[in-house]
């Protein structure tokens, strides 16, 4: 564990070995500092250099991700839209292909009655020798 730095103490120290000695020391012990701390510093920093860069990287993943998703949607959307009026126009296209069915069957009904009534008509008149022509 490291002693708190006591100024009287440093005071003494430099007083028993010397202006020169006591700054040379305090070279030597400052330069041990900082090739145990600059290491230790510089894998803090890129330990958390990384995990911010992973979790960019994760947030765009995730940005993308949900943009994909976003996408599919309304792709999905637009095919479920299109399905379903595809749907309906099939609807309308049968339905009005069953109108025109009736309309024809009424149609030929219409007729049937008009030939079966001028069939009865013509039963009805006595023909004449002169309207036939030979």
């Amino acid at each position: 564990m490291m002693k708190i730095l006591d100024p009287i103490r440093i005071l003494e120290t430099i007083e028993k070995l010397g202006a020169r000695k006591s700054i040379k020391y305090a070279f030597i012990g400052t330069g041990c500092i900082l090739v145990v701390v600059v290491p230790i510093c510089y894998a803090i920093t890129s330990v958390k250099s990384r995990g911010k860069s992973k979790e960019q990287n994760n947030a765009s993943a995730n940005k993308q991700g949900e943009i994909k998703c976003t996408s599919e949607c309304k792709i999905r959307g637009k095919d479920q839209t299109h399905a379903h009026r595809m749907e309906e126009n099939a609807q309308v296209h049968e339905h009005h292909m069953e109108e025109i069915e009736a309309k024809k069957k009424a149609d030929i009904e219409k007729w049937k009655n008009v030939m079966n009534f001028v069939r009865t008509e013509m039963r009805k008149k006595p023909i004449s020798p002169l309207s036939v022509s030979i």
